[in-house]
């Protein structure tokens, strides 16, 4: 039992090391990426800036050597590496904030790193904590030697100028405001809590409950060795120290330990660091000390008299392990409920990438540039002339699908007077039609604003073109909303008698729709918000292209129009994004067995420690009722209707939930084997002699 106590206290030492580790790591990288900014300097944000490297580097080192200054351009690359790419001036470059002594970089090819690279050309080693963060610093020339854009954040270090006049120049030699120029494009957030940390803390969680039901029960179980203490005089003071030593010099030893690893594995630490790890440390102490003022109170209860007549103070064990039980029975519930989702989740995943593998390779686009956030009116109005472009190949669509109910589309006062009625509405090009719903290509024609409904609501065609005037009013925006009501726009249905069943491509619908209403979508002339959805990404783009050479060669031509380039468009195959989903589904899924196992373990722990007390508390009646012949169930009736209660309620919430079949029969296994659990540990201790038990051995 001493042993899982100093087990406990060793690996929660280790886990908080673990944990302050992980913390300044973060920091660490935060302070990385700051490298260079002093408490004077500034930053301008360049963006699609027309100036080219050779032109920029000559300016820089004009007012470097006029003025003083140094610039700093901070970018990242592969694997999170942060690059800092210099014009230094002797005077005003800051070295100590690289850690360095100083730094020589006259020889434009020569550079710094955090690691070792072998080449002749790097200078020196710039210190960081760990090895996974790293850091190059180079000349201005060697970064741009490859590179034909000046996009980027830089860090102005004015030396004898200031901020005011330097910008003055910035401006006049970029042509844009000063304002512009100061406008942040590139966010920097840096997460310190990051997702080991939180795992670590679980982990600690845990480690700290089991470390509590054992400690709590460790000196109930000494019961007796206390008793003889006492009548060997000793003082409850003495007692107890005796008790708690062992775990102090584990503490205090595995502190020593870690500390000295400090030193040999880290040749650079943060300021900071090792006081963190040694304030920690002092509060592992404390909190030991604190959790075992019940060991105190425990020994203090326990009277000579006490020891005489076999009674022992088992009040605090058994409602410190019924507590965790419950709630560890709480969070396994909840564990299974999310597992439930996630199952599903995992499953719907799988089943929609087999269903859109089906319709071949097809692209979508997976991101875009901030540029929509800063000019979003224009980069929609490029957006849109480039897919008008782009939708001249047969083999580029646009498909949005949705389920529209009356009370959202039309307006408020008329929807609540008639009954509710969903439709089935996808918007589609004519592209899209003639590939993928060829039954219905013969209703194509130049008519513009044109529905096709199936036919199954020709009997009531002025609902249908009056839900469908208002559903195109909705596209609209509220300018156009403001010149014109519902009932004056000019639709086109057109009904049809085919069968058709089209993949949605939503995945928050079912996979495919029976016979919906279709809108056909103009390439040249789409609404406003047809046009607002072109900048949606991933798995939400209407925008589908079929991955073919000639697909793929008009998208590398139009990317490299100017006003295209800007929108810093990036495609991917609908099937990575989907295997992208189906892992982080998997990964979700591992995650929560992981959990639930472990609150599995800590579970069963506190059954044990539940049945520990309650046998010690009550071992003389429980050894004469099973003397006289009771059943074990009779012996323990209390203790077996509290485990299939929780048990029982543990499935049933499952059921209120409507979780999955697969979370409901784990929670019968684990309630099975919580009893199991039971009946292994009462038929352990009552393998003693029963004279042992009836004396009050267990104790």
């Amino acid at each position: 039992m001493k042993k899982i106590v100093l087990a406990c206290l060793a690996i929660v030492n280790i886990l908080t090391y673990m944990m302050v580790i992980n913390f300044y790591q973060s920091r660490d990288y935060d302070q990385i990426a700051k490298m260079g900014e002093t408490s004077d300097s500034f930053q301008i944000y360049l963006q699609d800036s027309s100036v080219n490297p050779d032109s920029q580097i000559s300016f820089f080192k004009e007012l470097s050597r006029k003025y003083d200054i140094s610039v700093i351009l901070t970018t990242r690359e592969q694997n999170n590496v942060v690059e800092k790419s210099v014009i230094a001036s002797p005077i005003s470059f800051p070295a100590a904030s690289f850690r360095l002594d100083k730094v020589d970089l006259q020889n434009d090819q020569d550079f710094y790193a955090s690691f070792k690279t072998n080449s002749a050309k790097q200078k020196g080693k710039i210190p960081v904590f760990v090895k996974g963060n790293k850091i190059v610093l180079q000349s201005m020339t060697r970064y741009f030697k490859n590179k034909k854009t000046v996009d980027g954040v830089y860090t102005i270090i004015p030396g004898k100028s200031n901020q005011k006049e330097l910008l003055k120049q910035f401006s006049q030699f970029y042509g844009v405001s000063r304002d512009q120029l100061l406008k942040q494009t590139i966010g920097r957030k840096q997460v310190y809590f990051t997702r080991e940390i939180w795992v670590l803390s679980f982990i600690f969680v845990l480690a700290s409950l089991v470390f509590i039901l054992v400690n709590v029960y460790y000196p109930i179980s000494q019961s007796s060795s206390i008793g003889i203490k006492k009548l060997n005089g000793w003082k409850n003071k003495d007692i107890f120290l005796a008790m708690i030593k062992q775990g102090i010099i584990m503490i205090v030893v595995t502190s020593i330990i870690i500390n000295l690893t400090t030193l040999l594995i880290f040749s650079y630490r943060p300021n900071g660091f090792i006081l963190t790890c040694i304030l920690v440390q002092a509060l592992i102490l404390f909190l030991y000390l604190l959790a075992n003022s019940v060991t105190y109170l425990i020994i203090k209860r326990i009277s000579i008299g006490d020891l005489l007549k076999g009674k022992f103070h088992f009040g605090y064990g058994i409602s410190l392990a019924l507590i965790i039980k419950i709630l560890m029975t709480v969070v396994s519930a909840f564990l299974l409920i999310n597992m439930s989702t996630e199952i599903s989740d995992a499953v719907a995943s799988y089943q929609l990438q087999q269903e859109w593998a089906k319709e071949g390779k097809l692209k979508t686009v997976n991101s875009v540039g901030p540029v929509f956030i800063t000019d979003e009116k224009e980069t929609t109005k490029t957006m849109a002339a480039w897919f008008s472009k782009m939708a001249q190949n047969k083999g580029v669509y646009y498909v949005e699908s949705g389920s529209y109910s009356t009370k959202n589309v039309l307006p408020k006062n008329e929807a609540n007077k008639k009954p509710e009625q969903k439709y089935d509405l996808m918007s589609v090009n004519r592209n899209f039609i003639r590939a993928k719903l060829p039954e219905l290509k013969r209703y194509l024609d130049a008519t513009q604003h044109a529905f096709l409904v199936p036919s199954k609501y020709q009997k009531h065609p002025q609902e249908i073109k009056y839900f469908l005037q208002n559903y195109s009013y909705n596209n609209l925006s509220s300018a156009q909303q403001g010149k014109i009501n519902p009932q004056q726009l000019k639709i086109k249905i057109k009904y049809y008698h085919e069968d058709v069943q089209p993949i949605t491509y939503n995945v928050r619908l079912k996979k495919s729709f029976t016979n919906p209403i279709i809108e056909v979508v103009e390439d040249h002339n789409l609404t406003f918000w047809q046009s607002i959805a072109l900048s949606n990404t991933d798995k939400t783009s209407p925008i589908k292209i079929e991955d073919n050479p000639q697909t793929s060669e008009l998208l590398k031509k139009t990317s490299k129009e100017p006003q295209v380039k800007r929108l810093q468009m990036k495609f991917v195959s609908l099937n990575q994004i989907l295997a992208t989903s189906s892992d982080s589904a998997y990964k979700g899924l591992q995650v929560v067995i992981v959990v639930l196992l472990i609150i599995f373990v800590i579970n069963l722990f506190a059954t044990i420690f539940l049945l520990l007390y309650v046998i010690s508390n009550q071992q003389k009646k429980l050894s004469v009722l099973r003397l006289l012949g009771y059943r074990k169930f009779d012996r323990y009736r209390a203790e077996t209707l509290i485990l299939l209660g929780l048990g029982l309620g543990e499935v049933i919430t499952l059921i209120c939930f409507k979780a999955s079949l697969i979370p409901i029969l784990l929670a019968v296994l684990m309630m099975l084997a919580d009893l199991l659990v039971f009946s292994l540990v009462v038929q352990h201790v009552e393998a003693r002699d029963l004279s042992f038990l009836l004396k009050g051995g267990l104790s």
